[in-house]
């Protein structure tokens, strides 16, 4: 057993009085007391605790042991403590290295605050682009950012690991790596090597951060309504970079930024979508021009594969979750009336209907309910799944005239035209009517959507 634990126990009865209390002042279980005394006196071979009494008394050799063990004991917590101290409150010189670029931006802002916590503890940054070895240069810490030395006298921490395939991609090069045309990773006790290719190298991370900030090889400029401005310049970079593909992560017009892309050079489109727009389930496109938004239909502006998830629309504001949710949900209501309908549509439509207003619900609760921007979704891909096999109808086409000539919301037009739309068209397409009202749950789908509409607090008028 522990002999320290048997110590304490032993002065903690000689000074309580008590077993219980000796071992619930130490956390003990009064069966373990017990064993640690017991073994305490085996040890010794030397009863130290008469136990015959309602009060434990210490024995002649018990007060002759703890007259000598209670300040050895004493000196013993008062050493651990300064041993504490230290550890708490350093002192001395801290020898950091790291590349140039990383100490500037990550560890330079971070020492007011460092030397405030710790006043007596000195610090010098030794920079480096280069190998380093640690121990000849009396280095305390070094951050590393490529292989570490190998050296059994150095303690290693990883503090990020990239397990992604990257080989495709043009990268952002630092010449001073060991391997700087490669990529190599460590799973499962298996390493892969991948070689790579740089769209830019260089021997300074600094250089290589202003290009990343300056979005070298990625195009962060999607506008709505799509100007022909920013789609000829998106195009521009694609061929500049050679592009393989083109990857729209984002709302409604990254999308339709990237579907720009794709009518003219014929890449292929990987949507992501952060919102319920669903423009990545058409081959609907719209470019403005002039004032004037032109849309259309091209199989090459379809995207190839579409990535839902839920996490990328957590931070979504309620406001625009629900005006970008009523927007989906008219593309559901006007493939109901359209003229190339057919049965297999219309299910789809009042199932994205329902399940877009039953999100909308539970969103307007909670908007952090991931289960909730999961349905939405959903909901989502059925709605513009429907458009995407169907014609447009008055309401799309009254929208993207009315957006792209005044450039309004994209979201909230639909959101506040919907009601009046379905208002117009009531009277010749009574069918389509009462499966918006049945996926509703309400009697009137114009009267419905509006009440639907103010309840989440979405706009109503432009």
């Amino acid at each position: 057993m522990d002999r320290r634990t048997e110590i304490e126990l032993f002065v903690q009865i000689a000074e309580l009085g008590s077993m219980s209390c000796a071992a619930e002042a130490l956390k003990l279980s009064n069966a373990a007391a017990s064993r640690h005394l017991a073994a305490l006196e085996t040890r010794l071979s030397a009863r130290l605790v008469q136990r015959n009494t309602r009060r434990p008394a210490l024995t002649e050799v018990g007060e002759t042991f703890y007259r000598r063990c209670k300040p050895l004991l004493a000196e013993m917590l008062e050493a651990e403590a300064e041993v504490n101290e230290a550890v708490l409150q350093p002192t001395g010189l801290l020898r950091i290295n790291g590349s140039l670029s990383f100490c500037m931006i990550h560890m330079a802002p971070l020492l007011p605050d460092f030397n405030a916590r710790y006043p007596d503890l000195r610090v010098e940054i030794v920079t480096a682009n280069r190998y380093f070895d640690l121990i000849e240069n009396g280095i305390d810490v070094a951050i590393r950012t490529r292989e570490y030395e190998v050296d059994s006298n150095i303690t290693v921490r990883r503090l990020a690991e990239t397990l992604v395939d990257l080989a495709r991609h043009k990268l952002l090069l630092y010449t001073y790596a060991n391997h700087p045309d490669q990529l190599r990773f460590t799973r499962d006790g298996q390493n892969t090597v991948l070689a790579v290719k740089g769209a830019l190298e260089a021997n300074d991370g600094q250089v290589l951060r202003a290009a990343a900030l300056a979005h070298f090889g990625i195009f962060a400029k999607a506008v709505m309504h799509v100007p022909i401005e920013s789609a000829r310049e998106a195009r521009d970079e694609a061929r500049c970079f050679d592009a393989d593909c083109a990857v729209a992560i984002g709302g409604g017009s990254t999308t339709g930024l990237g579907k720009a892309i794709a009518l003219e050079s014929g890449l292929p489109i990987i949507a992501i979508p952060t919102t319920c727009a669903g423009s990545e389930m058409t081959s609907i496109y719209g470019i403005t021009e002039a004032g004037i938004k032109k849309t259309g239909r091209d199989a090459r502006v379809l995207p190839r594969a579409v990535i839902y998830d839920p996490e990328l629309s957590r931070s979504l504001s309620l406001q625009l979750s629900v005006t970008s949710d009523l927007n989906v949900i008219a593309h559901a209501a006007e493939g109901l009336y359209a003229h190339d309908g057919n049965p297999i549509t219309a299910l789809m439509a009042e199932e994205g209907i329902r399940a877009m207003a039953t999100a909308l619900g539970a969103l307007h609760d909670d908007p952090h309910n991931l289960a909730a921007r999961g349905d939405a979704l959903y909901g989502a891909w059925m709605c513009s799944s429907v458009l995407g096999a169907v014609s447009m109808g008055l309401h799309h086409k009254l929208c993207h005239t009315l957006a792209g000539t005044f450039d309004l919301p994209h979201a909230e037009v639909p959101a506040v035209m919907l009601p009046h739309a379905l208002a117009y068209n009531a009277t010749h397409a009574p069918d389509a009517m009462r499966r918006i009202a049945r996926a509703l749950g309400t009697q009137h789908a114009a009267a419905g959507l509006q009440r639907l509409a103010r309840a989440l607090g979405a706009p109503t008028s432009l």
